[in-house]
């Protein structure tokens, strides 16, 4: 362990640290220490104890010998609401394993004066003896967690550090640090300060110092817009939320801050509490005239970027921690985070609220920081040059307590519910048949809805039949806006799909004065953003196949097809129509076995089980067979090979020369392979294909597509319907066929082929003359040709001749299933 010893101890004083190297961040694996390793035991100097009262004075050090003799601290008029008592102790430092960089100046000093925040920056002047080419800084220092804390130095001189701060606590008094890890202890809230230097060289000379703090990962991944409590923007707010979150939740293992309430990471709205958390504690923070003239003097004084660029290195390289950079120009403030520095290179690393993920960089040469380029938000649209870079350390100067409350609402979801800063109220209406509340689960009667939002407190608002109306838009879950926005009514309309709706609603709001950049056109502001879940209760549902075939004592499945999207929860309940009763399940395909014969009618329904409503329904039929499907109809499922050809008489008319011509047309389809496809009695085949041709990078393109099914017992094609297209020369030249074909009795012939010598089962129809006709309908037939001045001829079906001598037209349909092995 990393000690602190002391000498001249009167009570026990926790005094463990954790060593801190140059490359490594500052994660604990365990951040508390058992109260009882190491105790000191001796007496404590008591250097000063005075009250001071609410309008303000000085806490003066007289204590010849002592190495803080001549300590002052300032506390500004109304610092505080009443008196304070201030004590002030030290305990000399004997010995300390913290490593080469770390020097005390002082002795530890702790002063109390009951804890919390002043409302004005206070100046605390500590004698020292800085040696020659050395900086020197001040660290808060906590007993309990063994962790140190940056202060911004005011002023150095050879003999006396100035230290700007805002409150005398322990930093675990007022973070989100379990109390668990202070029990037994009763010890007033306190503030140990430690004084330490380092060689200027020395620290200078190191290439990196890294705190493990990642732009991506540990920053918010929203961009610096502003909202409505906050319309100029939130930088502050934001740069030091995550500041706190890294402190005191990603040092302790919590999860990474980027990314954690966000559902769509396209959709930088969609991330409500810990936008609205970068806004509030925007609002919480109180700068005050003193904390602006701290500012101004980092803007116009050299020597404070100076002392700037060694504050954060030496607390960067000392904690392990990032910290807050407070940047001043002459028109206005800016607020970032410094995660990582390199003192060779004179780079300082930081991560911009205006552009979240990234890594940035502000220069330092010539003793001084290059103005850094950004904006007061990510929405203004000409940058500003940032020419005061100042160290603004972590909780000197911030009510880190604040912070810790503010991140508890975040929890349990009322952030920015809270006066005084506090959003707008608002509430979403829907029209459906009539106006009502929106709720999360809103079932609709209606596939199309009417929105308003009412915000009674809105600035600028929209009144609309007595209602304060403020705009908003909607989201689906791709991030895509999907309302049509009526402006003088301030109402938006959507068109619900089938099923559940997912909907994001964005709700914002206008703020007198404040205007989108280069317009006169009020910035509608972010208030909040909210998912919704809503359905339309005339869900489409589709039995696949209809009828559905089966035999009876054995399992036949049923499927139902949902033309939406089915909720979360679904509950579909089934009546087969054999007087068994309903059934239920979560699945749109179930298997069912009716005990007898016969045609049955089934019916269906669907739910969203989290609230029994029903949202859509379906009746199809069953035709349950009295015995196991026929061994021909078996046979032909496991076709590897189908075709069906017609020739006909035809006369064919040209509409270019307008001249008949009598020819035999044959029209066919066919597939290998085994690329047909099976549901039940039901077949059918689709392709698509193109090639090149070879020359001049012409293109040919093929399609042939046909469906049919056939009876139960597999002797009958009951109906076919096919079609076909085939062009080339790029679209030059082509031909289109279809035809359909009703009620063919099909036969088995046997017969062998040479390949292998195996034998194959077809199964095959032929037909001949007028016997064609009754079993043929709708023919259809096109041939066309695009000559090369681009003029167009087309040949189509005039007349069909079913009983032509010569033609001998006639149907010819062929399944061959695989031989067998």
């Amino acid at each position: 362990m990393n000690k602190l010893s002391f000498k001249e101890i009167r009570f026990p004083v926790l005094v463990v640290l954790f060593v801190l190297t140059i490359f490594s961040s500052c994660k604990k694996e365990d951040p508390y220490i058992d109260p009882n390793d190491n105790p000191g035991t001796g007496d404590v100097v008591i250097v000063a104890e005075e009250t001071v009262p609410s309008s303000g004075g000085q806490v003066v050090v007289s204590a010849p010998g002592n190495p803080v003799d001549g300590m002052i601290i300032n506390v500004p008029s109304n610092s505080y609401p009443d008196a304070r008592d201030f004590e002030i102790q030290t305990v000399e430092i004997t010995s300390h394993n913290l490593g080469d960089h770390f020097n005390p100046l002082t002795p530890l000093i702790t002063i109390g004066n009951g804890g919390g925040y002043s409302d004005s920056l206070m100046l605390v002047t500590i004698p020292i003896s800085l040696p020659e080419g050395h900086f020197a800084m001040g660290f808060y220092y906590d007993d309990l967690t063994g962790l140190l804390q940056g202060i911004p130095v005011y002023e150095l001189t050879s003999n006396s550090i100035t230290l700007a701060m805002r409150h005398f606590t322990r930093g675990s008094d007022m973070s989100a640090v379990s109390s668990s890890t202070k029990s037994n202890k009763s010890i007033a809230s306190t503030c140990n300060l430690l004084i330490s230097s380092d060689s200027i060289s020395k620290l200078m000379g190191i290439p990196i110092i890294s705190t493990g703090f990642k732009p991506g990962i540990d920053d918010f991944e929203f961009p610096n817009y502003g909202s409505y409590i906050a319309p100029g923007g939130h930088c502050a707010g934001q740069s030091i939320s995550m500041m706190w979150y890294f402190y005191e939740k990603k040092l302790y293992n919590s999860p990474q801050l980027n990314g954690t309430y966000q559902l769509l990471d396209s959709l930088w709205l969609d991330n409500p509490l810990y936008y609205r958390w970068a806004s509030v504690v925007q609002r919480d923070l109180d700068w005050k005239g003193d904390m602006q003239r701290l500012l101004k003097k980092i803007r116009i004084t050299d020597e404070y970027h100076y002392l700037s660029w060694l504050s954060f290195a030496y607390s960067m390289l000392i904690t392990g921690h990032p910290q807050y950079v407070g940047l001043t120009s002459l028109t206005g403030g800016h607020a970032i985070l410094a995660h990582k520095i390199s003192p060779t290179k004179g780079i300082l690393y930081v991560t911009d609220p205006n552009f979240p993920g990234e890594e940035r960089e502000i220069k330092f040469e010539n003793d001084k920081f290059s103005p850094y380029n950004s904006k007061q938000n990510a929405e203004q649209i000409d940058s500003s040059s940032y020419t005061g870079v100042g160290y603004t350390a972590v909780s000197a100067l911030i009510d880190w307590e604040q912070i810790g409350k503010r991140y508890s609402e975040v929890l349990d979801g009322t952030i920015g519910n809270n006066a005084p800063n506090a959003f707008p109220e608002y509430t979403i209406w829907v029209n459906d048949e009539k106006w009502q509340k929106l709720t999360d689960g809103f079932i609709s009667k209606s596939d199309t809805l009417n929105f308003v939002v009412e915000c009674p407190t809105a600035e600028n608002p929209k009144v609309v039949d007595g209602k304060k109306l403020t705009s908003f838009a909607i989201f689906d879950v791709t991030g895509e806006r999907i309302d049509y926005w009526f402006p003088n009514s301030f109402q938006s309309v959507i068109i619900l799909k089938p099923g559940v709706n997912k909907l994001g609603f964005y709700i914002d709001g206008t703020r007198n004065n404040y205007y989108y950049p280069g317009t006169q056109e009020l910035k509608e502001n972010f208030i909040d953003f909210k998912w919704f879940e809503v359905s339309s209760n005339n869900l489409s549902l589709v039995f696949d196949p209809n009828p559905v075939s089966g035999v009876e004592g054995e399992q036949t499945v049923v499927t139902v097809v949902t033309g939406g999207t089915t909720p979360s929860n679904p509950k579909y309940t089934w009546n087969f129509g054999d007087g068994t009763g309903s059934y239920n399940s979560t699945s749109g395909s179930v298997y069912y076995t009716w005990a007898s014969a016969g045609t049955y009618t089934i019916t269906v329904s669907l739910y969203d089980n989290a609230t029994n409503t029903l949202l859509g329904s379906a009746t199809g039929t069953a035709t349950i067979t009295g015995e196991s499907v026929s061994g021909y109809l078996n046979d032909l499922q496991q076709s590897e090979s189908f075709s069906c050809s017609f020739s006909v008489a035809a006369t064919t008319v040209s509409k270019k020369l307008g001249t008949d011509y009598d020819e035999t047309l044959y029209l066919g389809y066919g597939c290998a392979n085994n690329e047909m496809k099976w549901n039940g009695t039901h077949f059918s085949y689709s392709r698509d294909s193109t090639w090149d041709q070879g020359s001049w990078e012409e293109k040919a393109h093929s399609s042939t597509s046909f469906e049919g099914e056939i009876s139960e017992d597999g002797q009958i094609l009951k109906s076919f319907r096919g079609e076909s297209e085939y062009f080339e020369n790029n679209n030059h030249t082509g031909k289109r066929s279809s035809f359909s074909l009703s009620n063919v009795q099909l036969t088995e012939v046997v017969k062998h082929t040479a390949f292998n010598k195996w034998i194959s089962t077809e199964y095959r129809y032929e037909a001949k003359g007028s016997d064609v006709q009754s079993h043929v309908s709708n023919v259809s037939y096109s041939r066309f040709l695009i000559y090369a001045y681009e003029d167009y001829d087309e040949f189509s079906i005039k007349s069909l001749n079913y009983n032509d001598p010569v033609s001998t037209p006639g149907i010819t349909i062929s399944f061959i299933s695989p031989a067998p092995e």
